[in-house]
């Protein structure tokens, strides 16, 4: 079946919010149905007034078409060259995917619109709208199977509040998401329990956060040729590779020949195991990080930890300064394994200049250790940098959750800061935090995560117990892995003057970044 204009563009638009085209059948698959050439989206009433349905809600001004298409239990659906949603054409989604195999979605234009409300976490069951194309895993709804081999070829995506494209699955894959264009979406492209799949030849710019994210029980997938720009908000990583969104992290997954340019955080490997990147390029300056590598949730954990990264054969061209937590080509936060960096062009020629845009184990004894000897280019007769201790501090595990005495209660005078800075200047700011709860004015960059500020708490260990707490106005919001598995919690974004409480087991010093970005 194909379903095509006679001549020109139709445009289609709802009369009620509901899905326009479903694409489904009952016992057996819907074979190669073709949808192509029409303008779809937006609720529209009718000219004239319909009959009244009890329980069925009509098309105003503030309402969307729930969705373009919704492939539900088919094969081989062809989605290609429409224009779906725009600003004056809400939609709620574009492309809901259900038990859909072997669908094939190319050069379509899918654009979003500002209707919705914005959420920063992709929680599955929570997030129901403002995506491109989504999987019903996603939006929590289980179908008969989970959808396969699914191509997403040549699409435009602009303006999705939440991500261009966001599929779950337990165990599907085989998709492949090749040579799209994603601009000015929240995120670009996030995969959650994907497994061999193929993101390649896309180009991903100005994104408001990260323009690849591969999270939960994600395995083998491979990224590669990608292009991703400007992704400078405070917490923005172009390529991010496991997520505190899902306490599963991805196990072999691989990067090669990506381009990323001008992005907070180049790439951050987030508690993901044996990840491999190879013959990527890295142009990254000022404030920002080329590589980072953290654990997934609790600093120092070893079952948390991104066992087995290699970062081979890559151009790494970083310009800035390089702290604990701000700037440098490869950064380690929170990360006590080792991590193989050989063959590596760093632009400079010496390791001594190489090892100062790296932040390891020479920088920090807890931090594991960064094999970056030999590079590409090295000077002739450069001899390494002197090696660390050999006798480097294991953890021995999580430690238990802060003690009834460190769990903050908002007191009359406990909403102003307490805590005195020392040494500001530059791109960070430094707090003396005593063992217990010291009440915290943010005085760092608007917009970081929760999760990133934490690990800038030095020693190490401090950062297993803490807990940073922040008064909203329907209360105490926290987050840390010094939490009680019982306590509720929840990832939040830091802004400039929140009201926070801060507690620690140990004394400990908080390195804060006040400029997130850079030239």
């Amino acid at each position: 079946m194909t379903i095509e204009p006679d001549s020109g563009k139709v445009v289609l638009t709802a009369t009620r919010p509901v899905v326009m085209f479903q694409v489904t059948a009952q016992g057996s698959p819907s074979l190669h149905v073709i949808i192509r050439n029409l303008q779809i989206g937006g609720c529209t009433p009718p000219r004239t007034p319909p009959t009244p349905i009890a329980g069925v809600v009509e098309c105003t001004t503030r309402t969307s078409a729930k969705a373009a298409f919704h492939l539900n239990n088919d094969s081989y659906t062809e989605i290609a060259n429409n224009i779906i949603g725009a600003e004056d054409l809400p939609i709620d989604n574009g492309i809901i995917l259900s038990n859909s195999d072997h669908a094939n979605i190319h050069d379509n234009t899918i654009q979003g619109n500002s209707r919705f409300v914005f959420t920063p976490l992709l929680q599955v069951g929570q997030n129901q709208t403002g995506f491109g194309i989504v999987s019903t895993e996603c939006l929590g709804t289980q179908s008969l199977g989970v959808s396969d081999a699914v191509t997403i070829k040549s699409n435009l995506f602009t303006n999705q509040l939440i991500a261009g494209i966001w599929l779950c699955s337990d165990g599907g894959g085989e998709h492949l998401i090749d040579g799209n264009t994603f601009r000015n979406n929240w995120r670009g492209i996030a995969l959650k329990d994907v497994v061999n799949s193929t993101i390649s030849n896309n180009t991903l710019t100005d994104e408001k956060s990260d323009g690849i994210i591969v999270y939960g029980a994600s395995l083998r997938n491979t990224i590669q040729g990608n292009h991703v720009e400007s992704h400078v908000a405070p917490a923005a990583a172009g390529i991010r590779i496991g997520w505190v969104a899902d306490p599963v992290m991805p196990l072999s997954n691989n990067l090669s020949g990506n381009v990323l340019i001008r992005t907070t955080v180049g790439l951050h490997i987030f508690g993901a195991r044996t990840t491999v990147v190879t013959n990527n390029q890295f142009k990254i300056s000022g404030a920002r990080t080329a590589i980072l590598i953290s654990p997934s949730t609790a600093p120092g954990d070893p079952g948390t930890q991104p066992y087995d990264t290699e970062i081979t054969g890559n151009v790494i061209v970083f310009i800035g300064p390089c702290t604990a937590v701000v700037g440098c080509a490869l950064r380690l936060s929170g990360t006590t394994v080792p991590v193989l960096a050989t063959d590596n062009d760093w632009g400079l020629r010496r390791p001594a200049d190489v090892e100062g845009v790296i932040w390891h184990q020479v920088d920090d004894p807890v931090l594991g250790l960064v094999t970056f000897v030999p590079f590409r280019n090295q000077a002739p007769g450069t001899a390494a940098p002197t090696p660390p201790p050999t006798n480097t501090p294991q953890p021995s595990g999580p430690t238990p959750g802060p003690s009834p005495g460190m769990m903050p209660t908002p007191t009359p005078g406990g909403e102003s800061a307490s805590a005195t800075l020392a040494n500001s200047g530059g791109f960070t700011t430094r707090i003396p935090l005593d063992p217990g709860c010291t009440p915290v004015a943010w005085p760092g960059a608007s917009g970081l995560l929760v999760v990133d500020a934490v690990a800038g708490l030095t020693p190490t260990e401090a950062q297993r117990t803490a807990v940073v707490w922040r008064l909203d106005r329907d209360g105490w919001k926290a987050w840390g892995p010094g939490l009680p598995s019982t306590a509720p919690r929840g990832v939040f974004t830091l802004e400039r003057g929140d009201r926070l409480q801060v507690c620690v087991g140990q004394r400990a010093t908080w390195l804060i970044p006040t400029q997130v970005g850079g030239p």
